[in-house]
């Protein structure tokens, strides 16, 4: 037998999955900035130029995902 579902449950399970979306942003946060200095530091390469400079843009561009994800993370709060 299946019951209505109330405004006040309809509510409470969206400031739920809001709250596990805010977790895992941050989460992801946290991760693309530790991932950004560890494919910075480890991806090298031979140590030719092109190679530290691919790591370093590599680098680069996956620690500009964290504002992004602090930003998801902020707004799925509220």
């Amino acid at each position: 037998m299946e019951r209505a579902i109330s405004t006040a449950e309809t509510a409470v399970l969206g400031t739920v999955k809001n709250a596990t979306l805010a977790q895992v942003c941050e989460v992801g946060g946290y991760l693309s900035i530790i991932a950004s200095i560890a494919i910075w530091m480890f991806t090298q390469g031979d140590g030719s130029t092109e190679a530290v400079a691919h790591a370093e843009r590599f680098g680069i561009f996956l620690g500009l995902w964290a504002p992004t994800f602090f930003i998801l993370a902020n707004r799925y709060c509220r």
